[in-house]
């Protein structure tokens, strides 16, 4: 089966030394140990809760690789023979999905066998936030692209129309929302676009970044006539936001890669690297529901690449290393560590999955903690349900209007606010807007707006309820 891009590898491998000094007794910051008999850990994805990585793990004799699992603050163990690879996690981290040899795997409940699925050339991508849906791509029975729940036969989730070809990348932890990325040919160019498909839907088209820069770059670029690339890496737990990277013209005739953040109403939005805005290789590998992106960046370093943040509504990324050990942060990262690239991030943004160099100079992965690690107990199905009780009354009516009217009263979470919300002033940092309706870290007429609406065309009975 023919596989569209490797994401596995970074895009420059260096190593090098750093000077930088860690914080003084801030966020933890997790090196994840390699497993005994390896020597480099390959981290590919973070559970919801943030509390367990998998990935693939280099064998010192042989240099293959084979799917590890890491519980933070633990140690790191071989989970499947080689060749193996752990690529997605529940929202618990007791499900593992990945890929062993030619087939797809997954590992229950932190069992020690793993259970191989599907046939010959069967990939396993993504699984649901409770581990009961799986998504891949399979040659078996001309099947493609599939969605498999509670231990089915692979069900086609169909094409992108105009395309043959078609790549899964994640599903959603709700809703079970996919993405992927489609490729056909065109004018004898290759076509490659993002798409994603909501629940029973059909596949819609995400686009390509437009080019921005003079000269423009080669021909056709940011159209459907062909030699345009866009690559859908991974969506929110909610669905919400899609993120991958775009081919794009560059200042000098020719092109390079820009990250991007999609939302149906944003459209794809470019996100720049720290060398330039207009040129330098910039990957998105993880988002959260608030839109907080994490992943690559070229920069001038010697390493030529390093780990970074997109907060909500910036384009212009953070270094993460320089982020995590600012006030208030003051993440404990040893002095020495290089970090190169962040793969993953935890469904409330705390906790960043990456890869790096350690201060041996060993290829390692790490998980450091950005942000406070806030829980919502009980999280609401509804979220018109303010204070979060399970019913929709006038109680939450009038909580809604008075959070809405003074924010000064305790901020969320609520049953309509999402957290954290990071770059706000505190403690909305950590706690969010209690009246943040549409979840996008601030609050406004939109708010307000969208709450009413929603609220007067529901009944008491909240098993309907809109998700705002």
């Amino acid at each position: 089966m023919k596989s569209l891009i490797n994401l596995t590898a970074p895009l420059f491998l260096a190593l090098a030394a750093g000077t930088a000094v860690a914080g003084p007794g801030g966020f933890p910051f997790f090196p994840i140990p390699a497993p005994s008999g390896s020597t480099i850990t390959l981290p590919a994805a973070i559970s919801g809760d943030g509390t367990t990585v998998t990935g693939a793990a280099r064998l010192t004799t042989s240099g293959a690789n084979s799917a590890f699992r890491f519980i933070r603050g633990g140690a790191s163990t071989i989970i499947a023979s080689t060749p193996s690879e752990g690529n997605a996690l529940s929202a618990d981290g007791k499900v593992i999905v990945g890929d062993a040899g030619t087939q797809g795997f997954s590992l229950a409940d932190q069992a020690t066998e793993i259970t191989p699925f599907g046939g010959l050339f069967t990939t396993l991508a993504g699984v649901s936030g409770d581990g009961n849906s799986f998504v891949g791509n399979t040659t078996v029975n001309g099947v493609g692209p599939f969605i498999s729940t509670n231990g089915a036969a692979p069900v086609s989730l169909g094409f992108l129309t105009g395309y043959e070809d078609l790549e899964v990348a994640a599903i959603s932890r709700v809703d079970l929302n996919v993405v992927g990325t489609a490729a056909t040919t065109v004018n004898s160019l290759p076509l490659v676009q993002a798409a994603k498909k909501i629940g029973s839907g059909n596949w819609v088209g995400l686009g390509f970044l437009a080019t921005q820069t003079t000269p423009v770059g080669p021909a056709a670029l940011g159209t459907t006539n062909g030699n345009s690339e866009s690559y859908a890496t991974d969506n929110s737990s909610d669905g919400s936001n899609t993120v991958g990277f775009s081919k794009v013209g560059d200042s000098f005739g020719g092109f390079t890669y820009h990250a991007f953040r999609h939302t149906d109403s944003d459209g794809m939005v470019r996100l720049t690297s720290l060398v330039s805005t207009n040129f330098g290789v910039t990957i998105a590998r993880g988002v959260t529901n608030t839109g907080l992106v994490v992943g690559s960046s070229e920069s001038n370093t010697a390493a030529g690449q390093s780990a970074v943040i997109w907060l909500p509504n910036e384009t212009v990324p953070r270094d993460l290393l320089a982020y995590a050990r600012e006030a208030p942060r003051l993440a404990d990262i040893p002095a020495g560590w290089i970090l190169t690239e962040a793969v993953g991030v935890s469904d409330n943004g705390a906790f960043v999955l990456g890869r790096g160099v350690d201060p041996s100079g060993n290829v390692a992965g790490f998980v450091v903690q950005i942000a406070e690690n806030i829980i919502i107990p009980n999280a609401p199905t509804c979220f018109l349900d303010f204070n979060a009780d399970g019913f929709l009354t006038q109680d939450d009516l009038g909580g809604f209007l008075t959070a809405f009217l003074d924010e000064s009263v305790p901020p969320g979470p609520t049953g309509t606010n999402v957290a954290p919300c990071t770059g706000e002033p505190a403690p909305y940092d950590t706690l969010g807007f209690a009246a943040d309706y549409n979840r996008d870290c601030s609050f406004s007429q939109d708010d307000l707006g969208g709450f009413l609406t929603d609220y007067f065309g529901e009944s008491e009975n909240p098993i309907n309820c809109l998700p705002g």
